[in-house]
Order: C-alpha cells, then structure tokens, then sequence
C-alpha cells in the first residue's frame, strides 16, 4: 500500500495476518477496524494494518488523531470539522437545500486551502 509518510510516498508492504480477538461469546472476531459489509472487504483491514506499521504498532496507532491518518494516505494536510459547530448556521437555513449549500460552503473553502476534510458529529 502507497502512503504518505513524512511528506514522502512510500510503499507499506503488510502481510495476510490480521489480529483477532474473542468476543463475548468466545467467537473469533477482528480485533479493530470492520466495514460496513463485515468480512467481505478487507481494504480497511489492510489500510489499518499499513498504517499500525507506520505508526510501530497498533497500539501506537491508537494515539494517532483522524488528521494524522488522511495525512498518511492524502499527503495532507487535512482539518476535521465538528458538524456541531456548523449545525446552528446549517439548521438556520429556510430550505434544505440552502442547508447543504452552507455546509459545502464549508468543505469547499478547505479545499480551496488544499486541505483533507473530514466531518464528525462528536
């Protein structure tokens, strides 16, 4: 996998050993990252797998922020925005499509700015 690692594209070669842990039951399960389709898709797991090796393990991944991880696969630099932050100005807005037009507003200027944006509700 191609990463951006201290500004500079480098090839993360991972192997097929993904970590596991037992759930409540004493099922098997992956021990981090799922997708949204189960174990039918795998990119996340490889994604994580590159970047835990960047970072030295993944508990050293642990500590790393939202923005850090697009850095290493955009080559940021990125900024996270709180939708909390933007909600008032967004709910304000007469029709729902002015709505989305304030919160593209947004994303749009950082951007512009050549920033990665990400958006979170917490």
């Amino acid at each position: 996998m191609k990463l951006v690692v201290d500004g500079v594209d480098t090839v993360v070669v991972v192997d097929e050993f993904l970590p596991f842990k037992k759930n409540k039951v004493n099922d098997d399960v992956l021990a981090f990252g799922k997708t949204s389709e189960g174990e039918n898709e795998i990119w996340m797991m490889i994604l994580e797998k590159a970047i835990a090796k960047v970072c030295g393990s993944y508990e050293a991944m642990e500590n790393q922020s939202v923005e850090q991880g697009f850095d290493l696969v955009c080559g940021g630099p990125s900024v996270n925005y709180k939708v909390d932050d933007y909600l008032k100005d967004i709910t304000r807005a007469d029709y729902m499509e002015e709505r989305v037009d304030k919160l593209w507003n947004v994303i749009d200027n950082a951007n512009r700015k050549g920033w990665v944006t990400t958006a979170s509700t917490t």
